[in-house]
């Protein structure tokens, strides 16, 4: 990878099970992505299936935002 598409990356080293390195390398060679590329997109996937935007910033599901409003006591009015 070229110094341009690194250079907003920072590396992680991780130790994976010998199983999870094969199937990883397997799935790579049948998506012809390298394991780094798909590494990166099945984080970016499990990030954003609990909550947070390619940003990295958490945003409220929309499932959750239904649930406040379900829960929020509606506003008291003042009687004149």
């Amino acid at each position: 990878m070229s110094d341009e598409k690194t250079a907003n990356m920072v590396l992680r080293s991780v130790y994976l099970p010998q199983d999870l390195d094969a199937n990883l390398r397997d799935l790579a060679y049948k998506s012809t992505k390298s394991k780094n590329e798909l590494i990166r997109e099945l984080v970016q996937e499990a990030l954003t299936a609990r909550g947070y935007s390619a940003s990295g910033k958490q945003v409220v599901s929309p499932s959750k935002k239904v649930e406040v409003r379900k829960s929020a006591k509606p506003a008291a009015h003042a009687e004149s």
